[in-house]
Parts: structure tokens; C-alpha cells; sequence
């Protein structure tokens, strides 16, 4: 960590930490001994370590929350966007995040993980409170795509849906792309686009009990 200042060295540790342990597991003893600084650096530039970790989240994720919301805000309109234009627009930025030059950014993956699922007291409140407003804006958007869907069966396909594209993205470095796969190139958006074409047809399923497929 060289030649970065004594924030960025903490902030490059935080997230090492978080990603490997979690907000309750992460010791500031550890963390700063891996940025190279004393224990009083935290409390200094920081203030605590959960005000630490939330700024470390914040640099991660806000740009791609702002990604998500300005696609959403430049989109909408008079007519209901597609599926796959609503799954392609999400995908996006999290797969130029995710994959780097055909290799998986498996830190990246990983903290984006941890944070959508983290529970630790306060920073569970305020990491739910910054991706509510994301997660409200797309089951908005697929609300109106798909109207025949009751809101808790459009929430569970969102959550499984979204579950679907962390983890092939997370798995994209273990694919056989030597065996007839169709990876045998590091195309990062045809691989975007097939995995939201995937994600399309599973939010398209009948509902349980119908014989009808959905929209």
C-alpha cells in the first residue's frame, strides 16, 4: 500500500477485512496493522470503525447505486420497460465491476455480497437504507412489466433473480470454457446478456397453480 495516503491504506484494509470476516468479525487491531498505521488512525480519520466501514461501502457501492437509479430515472416513460431491458440495465455496471479483462474481481463480488446480506446492528440499518431505495425503484419498474404478479411473488422473483446474477458472476472464473460451453471467450457483456436472458425466463414462469406462462 505504498505511496497512498494513511485514509486510503485504512480504507484498502477495511474492505480486505470486511470481505473476509464481516462487520462483527473485522478487528481494527488486525486492519491497521495490514494498512501499516497505529490504531489511533481510525478514530482520527474516521472517527470508529463502523463509520470506517460505511465509507469503504460507500465509495464501492454508490457509484453503482447512481448507475442503477439514472438508468431507471433516463427509461421510464409512458410504457413498461422490458424484462430484459429492466435485467440488462442492472447487470451492467455490476458486471464491468465484476469481471476485469476476463478475470472474475472476486473482492468486489464477494464485499457486494456481504453488504446486501449484512446484519450487524446499525450498519444493517443504514446499508438497508442505502439499497432500499435501488431495490424499490426496479420492483417499481417490474411491477409494471409484469402486473399480474401479486407483490410478494414480484419480490421473491427480484430476490431470486438478483441472487442468480452475484452468483454466476462470482462463478464466471470456474466455467469450462475448453469444453464446448459457448465461454470459450472472455466477452464479458454476450455472457451479461445470456445470463439476463436466463434471469428473464425464470421472472416469466407461471405462477404456482396456473396454466398460463406470464408475461
Amino acid at each position: 500500500m505504498s505511496g497512498k495516503s494513511t485514509p486510503e491504506r485504512l480504507l484498502a484494509a477495511a474492505e480486505q477485512c470486511y470481505v473476509r470476516y464481516g462487520y462483527a468479525g473485522t478487528s481494527l487491531r488486525e486492519l491497521t496493522t495490514l494498512a501499516g498505521v497505529n490504531l489511533a488512525a481510525v478514530n482520527y480519520h474516521f472517527g470508529s470503525k463502523e463509520a470506517l466501514l460505511l465509507e469503504m461501502a460507500r465509495l464501492r457501492i454508490e457509484p453503482i447505486c447512481r448507475e442503477w437509479m439514472e438508468f431507471l430515472a433516463q427509461s421510464a416513460g409512458e410504457e413498461p420497460l422490458s424484462l430484459e431491458t429492466i435485467f440488462g440495465g442492472f447487470l451492467r455496471p455490476v458486471a464491468r465491476q465484476a469481471i476485469h479483462q476476463g478475470e472474475p474481481n472476486l473482492v468486489f463480488l464477494r464485499l457486494l455480497g456481504r453488504l446486501m446480506n449484512e446484519t450487524e446492528g446499525v450498519f444493517n440499518e443504514v446499508m438497508s437504507t442505502f439499497f432500499q431505495g435501488m431495490t424499490e425503484a426496479f420492483l417499481a419498474a417490474l411491477g409494471r412489466c409484469v402486473p399480474e404478479l401479486p407483490p410478494e411473488e414480484l419480490r421473491q422473483r427480484y430476490h431470486f433473480a438478483i441472487s442468480s446474477i452475484l452468483g454466476s458472476l462470482f462463478l464466471y472464473h470456474r466455467l469450462d470454457r475448453g469444453q464446448g460451453t459457448g465461454f470459450d471467450t472472455v466477452d464479458v457483456s454476450a455472457f451479461a446478456d445470456r445470463l439476463r436472458d436466463f434471469v428473464c425466463g425464470g421472472f416469466r414462469a407461471k405462477l404456482p397453480g396456473s396454466r398460463e406462462g406470464g408475461a
